[in-house]
């Protein structure tokens, strides 16, 4: 990203017609922060705080967020696996001391000014805020992350609304101003907008999944998903890419929640709220010595077998719905 302020891209016609339109934010690799800085606080200027909170955060809480970070044998780390290298790798994987220096190495880095943040972040910012964050995408759809905490009877969530176009992320604001301070960012129509989508889709008589509905899910999810698999589920979904994505989340409440994030993490549902838990049977369990090996393998296994048995449940799903017309829902 270049060190200058970043026009809004004109691509977002979408907002228009939710009373919505996106500012202009500094492309000096803490767009984000500083997109989340204008929402809760009014300017770009608190976003060096937002950063440190979040980074903190994570520090504080490494089993909701550790798991996510992709780990090469023999040191280093991503945030993601390519996608040549995401089904292969070493069956014996990092060490434990290899994914603790990963991880450190992370925080370190994510601490640094100008270090872009991502959907891990805006995770870890939602928690340390009580905030939950829409994020809207190209070229019309969004999708929402949660703040697992529950609120009580009658409480209000504060939502941060932006958007993120080719790896840069802008506020949104009302179209209607104020151009300063807190944006009042509330989309107008938002629901009429889903449910007016939702009759389209059952009257379409052609619809296919298209690539950009693939990339907005695969791009909303901190680590990697084979397209088919997304594809599968957003025919199961009817194109809608919010639900497709909370599903890939591991929303416990649907048909396909049962995918993981990673092989040593699930995401719990409580009403719509997600957080990230580690498994009863994560590595950090595992026997140790001779046996360890074994135990990993077989553990390996049984994840390629549910994940098979899986994908047989969503083709019989799909099998069984012939004259399924799948139409994009924007929300």
């Amino acid at each position: 990203m270049g060190r200058n302020t970043r026009q809004p891209k004109s691509d977002f016609p979408f907002l228009a017609g939710l009373g919505l339109k996106t500012t202009s934010i500094r492309g000096d690799g803490n767009c984000l922060f500083r997109a989340l800085s204008e929402q809760i606080y009014g300017d770009q200027t608190r976003n060096s705080e937002i950063r440190a909170k979040v980074v903190q955060y994570m520090k504080a809480n490494p089993g909701d967020f550790k798991p996510f970070i992709s780990v090469e044998t023999g040191g280093g780390f991503r945030r993601n696996p390519k996608r040549k290298n995401a089904a292969a790798g070493d069956l014996t994987g990092p060490s434990e001391s290899e994914r603790d220096q990963a991880w450190e190495d992370y925080l370190v880095r994510m601490a640094r000014n100008g270090e872009y943040g991502d959907n891990l972040e805006i995770r870890a910012f939602t928690e340390a805020y009580t905030v939950d964050v829409r994020v809207y995408c190209m070229p019309a759809s969004s999708y929402i992350i949660r703040c697992g905490q529950e609120l009580a009877t009658g409480e209000y969530r504060q939502i941060a609304h932006i958007a993120l176009y080719s790896e840069h992320y802008s506020s949104i604001r009302n179209i209607n101003g104020p151009d300063t301070g807190l944006p009042n960012a509330k989309p107008s129509d938002l629901e009429a907008l889903v449910a007016n989508q939702a009759t389209t889709t059952k009257a379409s008589k052609t619809m296919a999944i298209e690539q950009w509905m693939v990339n907005s899910v695969s791009s909303s999810l901190p680590n990697f998903v084979d397209e088919d698999t997304i594809t599968k589920i957003l025919q199961a979904n009817k194109g809608d890419v919010d639900i497709t994505v909370s599903q890939l989340l591991g929303d416990t409440d649907s048909p396909s929640s049962t995918i993981p994030s990673t092989p040593n993490s699930s995401i719990s549902s409580n009403s719509g709220n997600y957080s990230i838990v580690r498994d009863e049977d994560s590595e950090d369990e595992e026997p140790r010595g001779p046996n360890k090996r074994q135990a990993r393998k077989e553990k390996e296994r049984l994840e390629r077998e549910r994940i098979s048995n899986l994908e047989a449940e969503i083709e019989a799903k799909l099998a069984a719905m012939p004259h399924l017309h799948v139409s994009t829902v924007y929300t």
